[in-house]
């Protein structure tokens, strides 16, 4: 393990605030309760992103994304701001 350097940092690691002693290669020490909350967030985002997930089905096929945008604004700024892009792009190499 590397040699701790003589001062200690104070903020926040890993969405966890408190102090650190800061090694070399850019390791900090952290208490066993700071990792455990932080590994409670981590399974916390974990089950939250898998719960997304399982709300997403595949496509059985091409058809089934026709209309999939439909009244979406998102989507129909993303489209302008492409249509612009490559307005300025096309413009450029005039």
């Amino acid at each position: 393990m590397a040699e701790a350097v003589s001062y200690d940092r104070f903020g926040e690691y890993g969405g966890v605030a408190g102090r650190y002693r800061s090694f070399g290669d850019g390791a900090f020490l952290v208490t066993l309760e700071q990792l455990e909350q932080r590994v409670h967030e981590l399974e916390r985002q974990v089950a939250e992103l898998r719960g997304e997930l399982r709300s997403l089905r595949p496509l059985r096929n091409v058809g089934e994304t026709f209309g999939m945008f439909a009244g979406d604004s998102e989507f129909d700024e993303l489209v302008r701001l492409g249509r612009e892009y490559r307005d300025q792009i096309n413009d450029e190499d005039c």
